[in-house]
């Protein structure tokens, strides 16, 4: 089996999701992988965003283009 380079492990912040990424931070430091956290959300939370901060803007084109830029 090949090396372990890289773990993904995603979090909505609930306890399972929170103890999943635990366990990736450990399987990562065991094997010397990148670990990359990414947070998820539901759409209906995208569209709440969206409208407290400007019903305008295309949030989810605007969480795009910041994340191209890193």
């Amino acid at each position: 089996m090949p090396p372990i380079r890289s773990i993904v492990a995603a979090t909505d912040f609930s306890a399972e999701a929170t103890q999943a990424c635990w366990r990736a931070a450990g399987l990562a430091a065991e094997s010397g992988a990148a670990l990359t956290l990414l947070h998820v959300v539901e759409a209906d939370a995208l569209t709440a965003l969206r409208d407290w901060l400007d019903p305008r803007r295309d949030i989810g084109t605007a969480i795009g283009e910041q994340a191209r830029m890193l």
